[in-house]
């Protein structure tokens, strides 16, 4: 090393002594034989470019990563944002390829749709892969190679339309969330149920009336399929009863044994009531003044706070401040009509996420007396009469009395048309034509 570095040095003084003593010319003639020989440039050759060797300008700066409208998930997959394919089109010999998947359509404001793909275009290579003539599963070819990429990448795209043979496009992929439907259904769930012969008979009978059994047994299979992996929100009842009809006598039965158990049920129903009520203690109490009567909803609305509090002990502080803060997201997108799939605000669809594993932590079975506890409060029980009572013979319209109690806010509203803007514990409100925004 010291040897190489000693000949540099003696280098750099032959050609620093070399260009002192030589003419104008030749030094020139030196100064291009040192750039040639550093460079490999030449600017005498009249076959070289006069453009300064590429290598010796700095390397451009790396593009910023791009921004994604949302915050990726390990669990999203990329999505070729195509609304389906209508089978596997095999191609004429000039096309240059087999066959591929034809799309059925892409999804308005997608890649696909950006990148010039229309519906029955032909795919025939999706990021360096195409399709044999032998590949019997064109369509999960196409899928496998979709897996394999990240999301928001540009993929390149061949297709073959009609009248104008193959063309290449880049494809911008879009983002395939994880779906909902990832718990495991119980296997007892999913295990046969125990049902009345003559109803299952009954069933039978019925499909058979135009030949419908491979009907009927397929869509049984396809239930059985969607329903292994189930969504938060299932209950085993419901399971059960998609996979045989006959269980929802079964499910009938338990509902009028109940009923008939309970003579204030059999009462209610009896009286052609819209919702039944359940056993209630007979003479409770709850009082005749408003004040008496704000006392008795406080007393009520504690007592199912406790009641749902246990049923979701399995929260932490934190998940209990993030269901309380955040649940209104998951209320409007059901009020959309939807709840699961295709949300556009991304950012409801990670918190409607999450909202939903919580509530999958929630001990249900503990849910059912709050349940009937809120059921008999707020139906038209004694104490719904007992405050419509009380607000009739005060008489005054708007808010009649209002009280901050530790089970949250109180209030008792007259006639009159109100807008309800206030989040409250429980409210109640004699006129029935009022707005309520952001009231619980």
């Amino acid at each position: 090393m010291h040897v190489l570095r000693s000949l540099s040095v003696v280098c750099v003084v032959v050609l620093a002594a070399l260009c002192a003593c030589t003419s104008d010319d030749e030094h020139e003639r030196l100064r291009k034989l040192t750039n040639q020989h550093v460079s490999g440039y030449d600017p005498d050759d009249p076959f070289e470019d006069d453009t300064p060797a590429a290598s010796l300008e700095p390397p451009p700066p790396a593009p910023p990563p791009r921004e994604l409208p949302f915050d990726p998930s390990p669990d999203d997959k990329a999505a070729f944002d195509v609304t389906g394919y209508v089978g596997v089109r095999a191609l004429p010999p000039d096309a240059g390829f087999a066959k591929g998947p034809r799309v059925h359509g892409v999804t308005p404001g997608g890649g696909a749709e950006a990148a010039g793909i229309r519906a029955n275009d032909v795919v025939v290579e999706f990021a360096g892969v195409s399709f044999a003539a032998t590949d019997d599963d064109a369509i999960g070819t196409l899928r496998n190679r979709l897996l394999q990429l990240p999301v928001d990448s540009d993929a390149q795209v061949k297709v073959w339309r009609e009248g104008e043979g193959v063309r290449e496009m880049t494809v911008r992929l879009g983002r395939k969330p994880p779906p909902y439907n990832s718990l495991t259904t119980p296997a007892d769930w999913l295990a046969p149920v125990p049902h009345d012969d003559a109803v299952a008979k009954l069933i039978a009978d019925a499909v058979a009336l135009d030949h419908g059994e491979a009907r009927y047994a397929d869509v049984i299979a396809r239930n059985r399929k969607h329903s292994s992996n189930t969504d938060s929100f299932r209950l085993r009842e419901v399971t059960q009863a998609h996979l045989d009809l006959a269980a929802n006598e079964g499910i009938a039965r338990a509902i009028t044994d109940v009923v008939a158990r309970d003579s204030a049920l059999s009462a209610d129903v009896a009286a052609g009531h819209r919702a039944p009520l359940s056993s209630r203690p007979q003479g409770e109490y709850f009082g005749v003044t408003l004040d008496e009567l704000v006392d008795s909803a406080a007393r009520h609305v504690q007592q199912l706070t406790e009641l749902c509090r246990a049923a979701a002990a399995a929260w932490t502080p934190e998940e209990r401040e993030f269901v309380a803060k955040e649940f209104h997201q998951l209320t409007d997108r059901i009020n959309e009509g939807e709840y699961l799939y295709d949300d556009s605000n991304v950012a409801r669809e990670r918190t409607n996420r999450r909202l939903i594993a919580l509530l999958a932590r929630v001990d249900r079975q503990a849910l059912v007396p709050p349940a009937w506890l809120a059921t008999n409060l707020l139906f038209d029980g004694p104490f719904i009469r007992s405050l419509a009572k009380a607000a009739e013979a005060d008489g005054r319209e708007g808010l009649l009395i209002a009280k901050d109690t530790p089970a949250g806010r109180i209030e008792i509203w007259g006639r009159g048309n109100t807008r309800h803007t206030n989040r409250t514990a429980f409210c109640f409100d004699l006129g029935g034509n009022d707005d309520w925004l952001d009231c619980a």
